[in-house]
């Protein structure tokens, strides 16, 4: 986030404590590929003939590449905003999330409705507040005992809404960033939404 001013504001230790979680999460994913990884030479080395490289190797090479696109998400950038799809970047952070010590036994969608117009953005300014938007989801749907959390991207014309159950409290943190992005957040009946003017809808101002 560009606001130095905001890390002082109410909710912005929500995102250090979640970041560090994710984090500690990431680390434990490198572990284990790397654990894999050595496990798979010990057995070649004795001969053993069960694995076949070209069907292992490339399944965890394609897990290292994961777990890197994940961590970079947490990287501070300094990035202009540009114009992209907000729905690929969700799923980037449904990923990250997914590694979040108390998220490891849920499903989590993302249904996509409409044309996928593009949005200006800065991933590296949206990223905490999404990740705070989907963990305060997934919270409120463990504490319910349920498993499967479901996210609604709607695509209009002129807005992209992002509609998460279960989410909230929104704080000033959230608030701050989701300005700074251009974006809007609201409270409703079943949690909060985030809504972003399309790229045609910035042309048409």
């Amino acid at each position: 986030m560009r606001n130095a001013d905001a890390v002082h504001l109410p909710g912005f230790s929500d995102w250090a404590d979640l970041s560090g979680a994710l984090i500690h999460g990431l680390s434990h994913a490198f572990t284990n590929r790397i654990a894999s990884l050595t496990s798979y030479m010990q057995l070649m080395k004795f001969g053993e003939g069960e694995f076949s490289a070209d069907v292992f190797l490339p399944v965890e090479i394609q897990r290292l590449q994961d777990l890197n696109i994940a961590m970079r998400l947490l990287i501070p950038r300094d990035e202009q905003p540009s114009a992209m799809e907000l729905a690929p970047l969700l799923r980037e952070a449904l990923a990250l999330h997914s590694h979040h010590g108390s998220a490891y036994a849920q499903e989590t969608e993302l249904v996509v409705t409409g044309e996928a117009l593009p949005v200006r953005i800065a991933p590296s300014d949206l990223i905490s507040l999404l990740l705070l938007l989907i963990d305060q989801s997934s919270t409120h749907h463990r504490q319910r005992g349920e498993t499967r959390v479901v996210h609604t991207l709607v695509c209009e014309d002129l807005t992209v809404a992002l509609h998460l159950s279960g989410a909230g409290p929104v704080t000033p943190y959230m608030t701050a960033v989701a300005a700074e992005c251009g974006a809007q957040l609201a409270t409703t009946a079943g949690g909060v939404s985030l809504t972003l003017p399309t790229l045609l809808a910035l042309r048409m101002r």
